[in-house]
């Protein structure tokens, strides 16, 4: 067959738009939430010399005052602020004695709701104890890591460069965080998703920073390289434990804890430290399998007591779950069902699965025939690995067939398989579509992501960027491209370090939509805007 050619030319983009928090004159909010009367406020906005333990802040409507105690902040916070409501104005008072010759930021963040219309609004109020106001700003994109999108549910603060002492915050509006009134100096940087509202970054709240930690401002300053907002490295644990009637568990946890190697190992081979408690019994499971790196299916027989506790050892993890089974569990038929929808390309096996582990499968039970003449039986033969199957036999014969399975055609440790039918469609490479795609200006080892409705349909590490990377087999329909630069060669994408200030690593997204055709393979050059 005669394949079509033609190229489509991508180039990875970042972009940003600007914005800011607003001030006590108003700014641009939505047109229903309340607004500030500036002119009426009083100590008025960036007033110096400031003495006042207070502030009343009136307002263009009557409005709800939400949460005050994490939503109003003063920044340095040497201050408890109680806020009270009287009418349509706001009073801020504090005890506590300010620093002298000292910028004051106090953000009202999502503190202040239109009655009716539930619109709220972000309002920050200025002031100095010292003669002057300090007035220089620093600005800065905040991204996801992982999609380069806009992040807006952090916040970005400033800290005395060897302290923990807050000098100054911003909440990213479009993914621009702007923090104003700032001094000359070095600060310690960080972008973080502030769950608890403490001002304070957590070890498993996500986070971005600056090289280095750190900024410097010596003028007002839009800083060209984004802060990149990731999700931390959790401790190990069990997030997930499934049962699958009538005898099977799979455990995940929440990183990869196992090396490659020890997936899809033959049943049998030594595994690492796994123990299974029923009922606060020791039992070792008959086999279990690796099915990816953070993930278990234990197999044992049909469970008699109540519950389980399973265990999970491994180096310096340990983890406890527990689950308890319903009757109709215990009592689950054994039952067979095509993999991939029983649809196969040309280089895909037909294959099965089963829920329980294959002790062995009885030719004699299955039946294989073309549905347009039920009288051509083809021959085959089957190749079973754990809880999967294979029939392998002469594709070339029809475009679709229909497998019979008789009742305990398949023998489990669990009980033998339920009578079954499954049609089979068997495409032909003119279904499909293919691309060709070369990355040779990037640098050193990446990973390829081919994507389609935002899900990895096809994921390729590349060692030599030189080499086109083939993807053939494609259904028709659109597809984007991720791609990760694998700085230490690991076949995966690595997040970052706050301790050792290390970075995620990077990635490009190339977000324009290929069009995938039937019979048509595309030439597709990825090329970085480094």
């Amino acid at each position: 067959m005669v394949r079509k050619y033609f190229i489509v030319f991508l180039v990875g983009l970042l972009a940003a738009s600007c914005a800011q928090v607003g001030t006590i004159t108003g700014g641009d909010r939505d047109q229903f939430a309340p607004k500030p009367i500036a002119p009426a406020v009083v100590p008025l906005n960036e007033t110096t010399n400031f003495t006042a333990n207070g502030v009343e802040i009136p307002f263009d409507e009557y409005f709800k005052l939400v949460n005050p105690i994490q939503n109003i902040r003063i920044v340095p916070p040497h201050a408890t602020i109680e806020a009270s409501v009287k009418n349509k104005t706001l009073t801020l008072t504090w005890k506590d004695i300010l620093e002298s010759n000292t910028t004051y930021a106090i953000y009202l963040n999502n503190a202040i709701k239109d009655l009716n219309e539930g619109n709220d609004t972000i309002i920050q109020y200025v002031f100095s104890t010292g003669p002057f106001l300090d007035t220089l700003s620093y600005s800065v994109a905040v991204l996801d890591a992982w999609s380069n999108l806009p992040n807006d549910e952090c916040i970005v603060a400033l800290y005395e460069l060897n302290s923990d002492k807050l000098v100054s915050l911003a909440q990213p509006s479009n993914g621009i965080a702007k923090l104003n009134y700032l001094r000359k100096g070095e600060y310690r940087a960080v972008a973080f998703q502030d769950e608890n509202n403490d001002l304070n970054l957590q070890d498993y709240e996500k986070l971005g920073f600056p090289d280095g930690g750190t900024i410097t401002v010596e003028e007002n300053t839009f800083d060209s390289i984004p802060f990149r907002v990731f999700e931390p490295k959790k401790n190990p644990e069990i997030t997930t434990l499934n049962f699958i009637p009538p005898c099977s568990f799979i455990v995940a946890t929440n990183n990869p804890i196992v090396a490659q190697s020890e997936i899809n190992k033959p049943l049998g081979s030594p595994r690492q430290n796994v123990s299974l408690y029923v009922d606060g019994e020791l039992r070792q499971p008959f086999e279990h399998d690796w099915f990816s790196d953070d993930s278990l299916m234990f197999y044992f027989d049909k469970p008699k007591q109540n519950s389980v506790e399973v265990v999970y050892n491994y180096e310096t993890f340990s983890d406890t779950v527990n689950y308890r089974f319903k009757l109709k569990e215990r009592e689950a038929p054994i039952v067979i069902k095509p993999t991939n929808s029983g649809t196969f390309s040309p280089s895909k096996n037909v294959s099965f699965s089963i829920n329980g582990p294959i002790e062995g499968i009885d030719n004699a039970k299955i039946s294989i025939v073309n549905p347009l003449d039920s009288t051509q039986t083809i021959e085959f033969e089957t190749k079973f690995y754990n809880s999967t199957f294979q029939l392998v036999f002469d594709r070339e014969i029809a475009e679709s067939v229909l497998v019979s399975f008789e009742k305990g055609a398949v023998k489990t440790k669990c009980g033998n398989s339920e009578e079954a039918k499954a049609p089979i469609k068997l495409k032909s490479v003119d279904n499909y579509g293919a691309l060709n795609v070369t990355v040779s200006e990037y640098k050193g080892s990446i990973i390829v992501i081919l994507l389609q409705r935002n899900k990895a349909v096809k994921t390729i590490s590349v060692k030599d960027v030189s080499n086109t990377i083939e993807f053939t087999e494609l259904n028709p329909g659109d597809y984007t491209f991720k791609i990760v630069r694998d700085s230490n060669g690991n076949g995966k994408w690595d997040v970052g370090e706050y301790v050792t200030l290390t970075h995620p690593e990077e990635v490009d997204v190339y977000s324009k939509k290929i069009k995938v055709r039937a019979g048509w393979t595309i030439d597709v050059p990825l090329t970085p805007k480094y």
